[in-house]
C-alpha cells in the first residue's frame, strides 16, 4: 500500500493529538469483517482506494498496516528534519546578528572609560622634574 495514508494519519494525529492504531482504522473501513477492503464494500473504501491511487480493487490488512506504519515513520522523519532546519535557521540568524553587532562595535569611536577620566585633574606632563629647595 502507498505510504500516503500513513503520512496523512500522522499529520492528523499531530494536529488532533488522537492516535489511531492501524487495526482500529482498518476495522472502521472493513464493513463485512472479512479482513480485506474491497472496492464495492463501501463508499469509504472506494474513496480510500481512489484517493491513494491504489491499482488493486482489494487491500489486505497486512498491506494496509505496512503502508500506514511506513507512512507514519516517513512523516515523523519529515517533522524531525523540519525541526532541525528550524533550529539551524534560528542559529544562523543569531550568528548574523552577533557579527553585525561586533562590526558596529568595532567601528564605534573609542572613548575613555570612567576609571580613566578623573574630573578636575589634568594629566601630568612627563618632563624634567623641578627641584625644590
Amino acid at each position: 500500500m502507498d505510504e500516503s495514508l500513513g503520512e496523512e494519519l500522522a499529520r492528523a494525529e499531530k494536529d488532533t493529538g488522537v492516535h489511531l492504531k492501524a487495526g482500529e482504522l482498518f476495522k472502521r473501513f472493513d464493513k463485512n469483517m472479512d479482513g480485506v477492503l474491497e472496492r464495492g464494500e463501501s463508499d469509504e473504501v472506494a474513496n480510500l482506494l481512489d484517493r491513494f491511487d491504489l491499482k488493486d480493487d482489494k487491500l489486505t490488512f497486512q498491506d494496509f498496516k505496512v503502508g500506514v506504519r511506513s507512512g507514519r515513520k516517513k512523516e515523523k522523519q519529515k517533522q524531525r528534519q523540519n525541526q532541525k532546519n528550524h533550529i539551524l535557521e534560528h542559529m544562523r540568524q543569531e550568528t548574523e546578528r552577533a557579527i553585525t553587532v561586533a562590526k558596529q562595535n568595532a567601528k564605534a569611536p573609542k572613548t575613555k572609560g570612567w576609571s580613566q577620566q578623573k574630573p578636575g585633574r589634568k594629566k601630568k606632563k612627563h618632563g624634567k622634574k623641578k627641584k625644590h629647595g
